[in-house]
């Protein structure tokens, strides 16, 4: 006999994702050096209107100005989930900002892996995800223990 899975909705997702728990997760999965998603890839479909030809646009889509980007990254720290946002963090490259030079997740996490142009973060802190199938990991190993 096979179960259908269901959905857990808001209640049952916190439940099985315990912040604090998912967020030791998210630590594990950032210094896990195994651990290794691939880049994005784009496959081109016959229909242009089709929503999955939009990632070949990622690096001009926006969620903030170039003001407060080029602001932030000024008068405070400016952090991106992972060094794929070098080249699909768009509001940052619109705003002409040099996006290999902030420091990543997983230094903040693991401070050992700073490299030599990055600096921790101070002051105020934007943090910039571009999405990573790193996180749905983390997201699984915490459900699997908790």
């Amino acid at each position: 006999m096979t179960t259908t899975p269901q959905a857990l909705g808001h209640v049952g997702t916190a439940r099985a994702l315990p912040y604090l728990a998912l967020a030791e997760s998210i630590r594990a999965v950032l210094s896990d050096d195994p651990v290794s998603v691939p880049p994005r890839i784009v496959v081109p479909l016959p229909c242009p209107r089709w929503p999955l030809n939009s990632w070949r646009l990622n690096p001009q889509m926006v969620e903030w100005s170039p003001e407060v980007c080029q602001h932030m990254a000024r008068q405070g720290s400016v952090v991106v989930d992972t060094r794929d946002a070098d080249h699909e963090a768009g509001d940052l490259l619109q705003a002409g900002l040099d996006v290999s030079g902030f420091t990543s997740l997983r230094d903040v996490v693991n401070p050992q892996c700073l490299s030599t142009h990055s600096t921790p973060p101070s002051g105020p802190v934007m943090f910039k995800s571009c999405g990573w199938a790193g996180w749905d990991l983390a997201a699984a190993r915490c459900c699997m223990t908790h």
